[in-house]
């Protein structure tokens, strides 16, 4: 059984108490794994990691996602006061009130994922034309939940999923030429054509409105650029709404509602909308994991449903066959609502990936004889590879006959005859589908609008013996007439009536979205919450409830509210009005839930989750999240500002290493401190039906105070990894909330040259063993007078070289002047094996004089047993992206292999030799004696091939510069041939090399040269002496410049100061007010969305940008292109 609970603590110190707060998502007690989190209310972990550091406990389950626990730090939100003008509450709610509410974090929308899951379905949105999250190129968590995203999963949180993922194609004829831009292609992976607003985080924003649950998300194919050969259109933006409802029969489908515009300079003509989709319908919980290879699929003819399910809806066979947990007996379909302008045609295809040695294949009519048949650039006969297959199988105007069919239809002349293997490939297998709309030609500022449903339908699947019973490929009807499509149906059709009703036939008693505690004034909070649109709403209802005893456990700590029926109504004399409230009456320090219900003609809504706060404890100091890099030996400062008038004294809180910093806050519900005999303070126990948390507790004790008139603290310099906290303390002795940490690195001298990452996790678990790849190295290094070391897990219940208990920190790479990765060849792992965020720990290893070299396939989550082409392209804020500098790799897995699709020869890839782009670097010849599969004779079989595996391409991002490049055995053939497959990104005092292979796939002189031409190229950067703080005020060139639609402005203040940003035009007017604040001394970024004070985009020209810090006023210039 899976529980969830939000834990609020309030632990006893020394001097006051403080409060934190802790989310905990309890599953499957075997697996219990915990994972810290910063200030914010995201984890400390980049967009697309793995939320598990503990390999060794959660391996394969983390990356399932069946067990996740999440620490996440409070803070207190507090009103802008200093710039009234542009807040949305009354001047009289920035009063000085001492007291506060400290609540939970609010989601900062946008996002790049959202999350449906209040109706009967669970279904990721995001922001780059795609259907679920599979394609995407990353993992995200669902920003609500902090619970992986679903894809289709019915019912929500459950092991039924119904969709693998999907992607949005459009397609037409520009400039003569057929072109497509596509989302995800499903054949090269984690393409993305489609792209949010790369300066920004995502465009995917919760709304209030005419659903229960309601999406917002903005995308376009003219972000960044294109990695394929093929073109995209580069000219098409889409506002994409999802909007989902909670009562029957409403629940059981999600509305998509697509404006596409047509902002490029081109007509697209006869365009085409449509969606790629693969579904792999299986119950989560089967091992192994193989939904793809018995799927059916079709078109319901008379109601225009596209449809994937099981084709025998797993029954549990055990002598007689019976439904259980794992039979999956639902179906998908996809209905398209509205076109507007209406679809002049449509076109349904399917295809499937086939073992016989052939290819793809898919049904392909040819009783036109008028018309030749279709050559697909790929030579198979289903699955398209180039724009010029997409564009075919958009616009041909096909139905495909339903996969049951199959067979019956091998002797067809009107038909393209199927695989010689179709009689037992009709039983179900990886079916693939594009359903698509159009025909109609799409001038330049011409939109169209495009709505269609994902709808579900339950118990297709009849009896557990039909599929037994009753198949037989050469009369499909026996079969397909025992499904009972009814419940899809019945569904779609609710769909269908409730977009055209304007959606008045749902009444609005879904859960409020959107409640934040947004500022406090006196003896009030002051609530908001998102309105919901329906003609039959009256107002809202406000609930609150007081910590129970109940639900304390030990020395004030409390368990999140999980009953919302015994909350109280707050508003008892009417039902509120708006969309904001304040709470008032309340007892200071209380912890108190709310929770706000919608009022209708049709009853009361559902309570929204229930939220906490508790009242009349001070705010916490303001700090600056920025990283200090300090020299050892000496004295340095942190500083703060305070955030109310009657502070007795500050208390700092200190804690050395990644390690103390992520397990001090208090309970957590991770059982590593018994399983390690790790020190706790106690422990104890939450049981609920039956499910056991264990809460060990750790305390935190100041070691210093400070007065209230100080807001500095020295402290001297030693070699480690500090990270500081500030608390404020009243008069009364009540404690505020922990600061953001301060966190500080102190530089020491490298003393050692070369550290070696192996991932091996145990001595067979890849396909080089440890002790193989070791004895390479020693080869290299051989003779050389130079100090290496290896890090690797040793096996699978415990670690060498780790820190705490969860590998690969600062401090362990800090000695080394290099930090050499050799990634998994299966898939990368580095992600589950560096403590913390792994692109801020080697940002940090870098900004103290590291160097990284890394070797691998870059597959984070991603095993390339299970690829065949991959087309992987990077997002802001991943390491791939911010620290190697690589836009976009492409690679091959060993699919194309072990399906029989290629034998013999590696005629796609072929790596034969690395060839330098600069004279400095030598060349690279593949040693074809190596054995390439020391430990997987699995892997050997698949592949029996001299060439080395799964090798590919990487495109640098500027201002990295291409330092190898691809040279094959079979340059005619090969996907690689003259493509980089080295890239380095030097800067000022570091250098960092990414290669798409490994070094044992070349001889060991080979490496060695390599090795020697990094290090003998690599800056020698001296000890910084200077303060952390610069001496004077400092206003930087905006980045980029020209931009369009964002840019970002950089400060530095050497003291805390009174700062405003402001936007002028040309004409001297001011546009906007970015900032108007007091702000702490250090260094400071602020984004400018290109809107107004209005929120509205102005017009192209040139803008001023203005820094008042003080007496300190400077002004830059900046241009705005659209």
């Amino acid at each position: 059984m899976i529980s969830a609970g939000y834990l609020k603590l309030k632990i006893e110190k020394k001097m006051a108490t403080f409060s934190r707060r802790v989310v905990m998502i309890g599953s499957l007690p075997h697996f219990i794994a915990a994972i810290s989190f910063k200030k914010s209310s995201r984890p400390i972990i980049e967009p697309g990691r793995s939320t598990c550091p503990f390999s060794f406990v959660c391996s394969t389950m983390c990356k399932l996602s069946l067990v996740i626990v999440l620490f996440i730090f409070l803070t207190t939100p507090v009103a802008n006061c200093a710039n009234p003008e542009g807040s949305i509450f009354s001047p009289q709610f920035c009063g000085t009130a001492k007291t506060n509410a400290a609540s939970q974090l609010p989601v900062k929308w946008p996002q790049f994922v959202g999350v449906h899951s209040d109706g009967n379905i669970g279904m990721t949105v995001n922001c780059s034309g795609q259907l679920g999250f599979r394609f995407l190129s990353g993992y995200i968590d669902d920003p609500e939940s902090d619970l992986p995203p679903t894809s289709f999963v019915m019912p929500p949180r459950s092991n039924q999923q119904y969709l693998f993922a999907g992607g949005l194609w459009i397609g037409g004829v520009v400039n003569g030429d057929s072109i497509v831009s596509a989302g995800a292609n499903g054949w090269n992976y984690y393409s993305q054509e489609f792209r949010p607003d790369e300066a920004g985080p995502g465009t995917v924003r919760l709304q209030g409105g005419v659903a229960d649950k309601q999406f917002v998300a903005t995308y376009s194919d003219t972000v960044g650029e294109s990695f394929y050969l093929d073109p995209r259109i580069e000219g098409l933006a889409v506002r994409e709404r999802t909007c989902s409802w909670v009562t029957p029969p409403y629940n059981d489908f999600i509305l998509y509602e697509l404006t596409i515009r047509n902002i490029g300079p081109n007509p697209i003509f006869d365009t085409w909308f449509g969606y790629y989709i693969d579904c792999d319908v299986y119950a989560m919980t089967t091992i192994p994991i193989f939904g793809h290879t018995d799927d059916f699929g079709g078109l319901r003819r008379v109601s225009g449903i596209a449809y994937i399910m099981d084709n025998d809806g797993d029954p549990l066979i055990n002598g007689d066959y019976t439904w259980n947990e794992e039979s999956i007996r639902g179906v998908f379909g996809m209905k398209l609502i509205e076109m507007s302008p209406p679809a002049i045609d449509t076109s349904f295809n399917w295809w499937m990936r086939t073992t016989d040695g052939g290819s793809d294949w898919g049904p392909r009519y040819i009783g036109d004889t008028s018309q030749p048949l279709y050559v697909f650039d790929g030579g198979g006969n289903g699955q398209p590879t180039t724009d010029r297959d997409r564009y075919y199988l958009l616009s041909n105007s096909e139905i495909d006959y339903d996969f049951l069919w199959m067979t019956f239809m091998k002797d067809d002349p009107n038909w393209l005859p199927n695989p010689t293997s179709g009689g037992n490939l009709d039983r179900g297998f990886d079916f693939r589908y594009l359903y698509s709309f159009g025909g109609f030609d799409l001038m330049p500022g011409d939109s169209v609008r495009f709505v269609f449903a994902l709808v579900g339908g339950e118990e297709v699947h009849v009896e557990p013996d039909d599929f037994v019973n009753y198949f037989d490929n050469e009369v499909p009807e026996k079969l397909y007439y025992h499904f009972d499509f009814s419940d899809l149906e019945k569904n779609a059709a609710a769909a269908k009536a409730l977009y055209e009703s304007e959606y008045v036939l749902a009444p609005p008693l879904g859960s409020v979205q959107g409640t934040e505690i947004v500022s406090v004034a006196g003896d009030g909070v002051h609530i908001q919450w998102l309105p919901r649109e329906h003609p039959d709403m009256i107002g809202y209802n406000i609930y609150i409830a007081a910590v129970p005893d109940s639900q304390s456990f030990f020395s004030d700590t409390v368990l999140r509210y999980r009953d919302t029926s015994s909350m109280v109504l707050y508003n008892v004399d009417s039902v509120i009005s708006g969309t904001q409230y304040v709470i008032n009456g309340l007892t200071e320090g209380l912890m108190y839930f709310y929770s706000v219900a919608t009022v209708s003609s049709a009853g009361e809504g559902r309570k929204s989750k229930p939220a906490y706060f508790t009242y009349g404890f001070p705010n916490p100091p303001m700090t600056d999240s920025t990283t200090e890099y300090i020299s050892a030996g000496g004295l340095f400062t942190i500083s703060w500002l305070p955030t109310d008038d009657d502070i007795d004294h500050y208390n700092i809180y200190k804690r050395v290493g990644y390690g103390e910093f992520s397990k001090s806050y208090g309970p957590t519900v991770y059982r590593l401190p018994e399983y390690l005999g790790d020190p706790y303070d106690s422990v104890a126990y939450y049981i609920q039906d039956d499910d056991t948390t264990a809460l060990y507790f750790f305390k935190m004790e100041p070691i210093a105070s400070v007065p209230a008139d100080d807001t500095l603290f020295i402290d001297s310099a030693v070699n480690a990894d500090l990270y500081y906290f500030i608390t404020a303390v009243d008069a009364a002795g009540r404690e505020s909330e922990l600061s953001t940490p301060i966190h500080v690195f102190v530089r020491d001298l490298i003393d050692k040259d070369i550290l070696i990452y192996l991932p091996n996790a145990g001595k067979t678990i890849n396909v080089q063993s440890i002790d193989s790849l070791m004895a390479f190295y020693d080869r290299v290094f051989a003779g050389r007078n130079l100090t290496y070391d290896y890090f690797f897990l040793i096996d699978s219940a415990g670690m060498d070289g780790c820190e705490e208990y969860a590998c690969m920190g600062w401090s362990t790479m800090a000695p080394y002047r290099f930090v050499l990765f050799d990634d998994n060849l299966r898939d990368a792992t580095l992600y589950y094996e560096v403590y913390g965020s792994f692109t801020n720990t080697l940002k940090d290893y870098i900004n103290t004089g590291g160097n990284l070299i890394y070797f691998g396939n870059l597959l984070n989550g991603y095993s390339s047993i299970f690829l065949d082409t991959l087309t992987l392209r990077f997002q802001p804020g991943i390491f791939e992206y911010d620290i190697l500098h690589l836009d976009s790799l492409r690679t091959l897995g060993l699919t194309l292999y072990s399906d029989g699709i290629i034998s013999d020869e590696d005629t796609l890839g072929g790596l034969i030799r690395a060839e330098p782009a600069l004279d400095e670097f030598p060349e690279l010849y593949v040693d074809t004696a190596f054995y390439w599969w020391n430990a997987s004779f699995y892997m050997a079989y698949i592949w029996p091939i001299e060439t080395p595996p799964m090798t590919g391409c990487l495109f640098p991002r500027a201002p990295a510069e291409t330092i190898y490049y691809y040279r094959s055995l079979y340059p005619e053939t090969s996907q690689f041939e003259g493509m980089p497959c080295g890239v380095r990104y030097s800067m000022e005092d570091a250098d960092v090399y990414s290669f798409i292979m490994h070094p044992w796939f070349f001889g060991a002189e080979n490496i060695r040269d390599l090795i020697n031409t990094i290090i003998e190229q690599a800056p020698v950067s001296a000890p910084d002496d200077d303060p952390v703080l610069p001496d004077e005020f400092a206003l930087y060139q905006n980045y980029p410049n020209p931009f369009n639609p964002s840019t970002t402005i950089e400060y530095y203040l050497p003291r805390t100061a009174n700062v405003q940003m402001d936007i002028y035009n040309i004409l001297g007017q001011k546009v906007r007010v970015l900032t108007a604040d007091r702000v702490i001394a250090g260094h400071h970024s602020i984004i400018w969305d290109g809107n107004d004070s209005h929120g509205k985009p102005v017009s192209t020209g040139v803008y001023f940008y203005r820094l008042r810090a003080d007496d300190f006023i400077r002004t830059e210039k900046m241009l705005l292109l659209k």
